[in-house]
């Protein structure tokens, strides 16, 4: 169901969304329980990766398996770094995959869609970027200015709805309860753009393809790392080195292109 927001025509610049935010967390038991070491995990056999929401095209569920770029680039790294099994293993939120960080429960969390580190933490080199991105049809609008007077669709309880809702000029937004539900509206013609994550825009672009939609550089861009317990020192290096090894022999770029049809590395990645 759609809600309409009357124009706005405001002058006041409202604070935006930060422009740069962790969205990608893997933590190692951090805080009560210390994480463990690359070859404490080779020896075990198996790695435990926690996650609580899906994201399409990153990750999401096939049936009762985890499937995405994530679970297929972790495969990839895991593979590099000699771990012979990966579980994927569900938690029903947030607050519980942390307290499942802080048992023990799992060694890793993997999930787009967490809110910032809240322990001392390890960060690895960038995994990917994403952010906020204009989809619309080709040759239309691909900056913020280009946005004036537009009827604009977002998804409800998101921060792309507050990002659009705060823009300083005029404009119509329209809320929906889901991505899909506005990009049905968009198509049909009932609005004029998508304001949304870019990984979920690229999903689109792939399944309605190039000659009806378009995706916009970033309006503000969103780093996605692996993050780690500032104990697991060794572990951070493997992963930095397993990734570097994967973005440099292709195997990055044929697998972001089969989920998103381009790189979603950063730029400096």
């Amino acid at each position: 169901m759609k809600k309409d927001f009357p124009m706005d025509n405001s002058p006041m610049q409202l604070p935006k969304i930060a422009t740069s935010a962790v969205v990608l967390l893997v933590m190692f038991l951090a805080s009560s329980v210390e994480g463990r070491e690359l070859s404490q995990i080779q020896s075990a056999g198996k790695i435990k990766i926690g996650s609580s929401t899906t994201s399409p095209g990153f990750l999401y569920k096939n049936g009762t398996v985890r499937a995405g770029f994530a679970v297929d680039l972790v495969n990839i790294l895991s593979s590099q770094m000699k771990i012979k099994k990966v579980d994927w293993l569900e938690a029903s939120t947030t607050d519980a995959l942390f307290k499942g960080i802080d048992s023990g429960s799992f060694d890793v969390i993997l999930d787009a869609k967490l809110p910032p580190p809240r322990y001392n933490v390890n960060i690895s080199v960038s995994v990917a970027c994403t952010g906020g991105v204009i989809l619309g049809r080709p040759g239309g609008p691909t900056k913020e200015a280009q946005l004036r007077g537009k009827r604009i669709a977002v998804a409800e309880k998101t921060q792309y709805a507050a990002y659009a809702r705060n823009l300083p000029f005029q404009k119509n937004v329209v809320v929906f309860d889901t991505p899909d539900q506005a990009l049905l509206a968009f198509l049909n013609g009932s609005v004029d753009v998508l304001v949304l994550d870019r990984l979920e825009a690229l999903t689109m672009y792939k399944r309605v393809g190039p000659t009806k939609l378009q995706v916009s550089p970033v309006l503000w861009n969103e780093e996605i790392h692996f993050v780690m317990p500032h104990t697991s020192d060794a572990f951070r290096d493997a992963i930095d080195a397993a990734l570097a090894k994967t973005m440099a022999n292709g195997s990055y770029a044929n697998l972001s292109k089969k989920y998103f049809s381009e790189d979603i590395r950063c730029s400096d990645g």
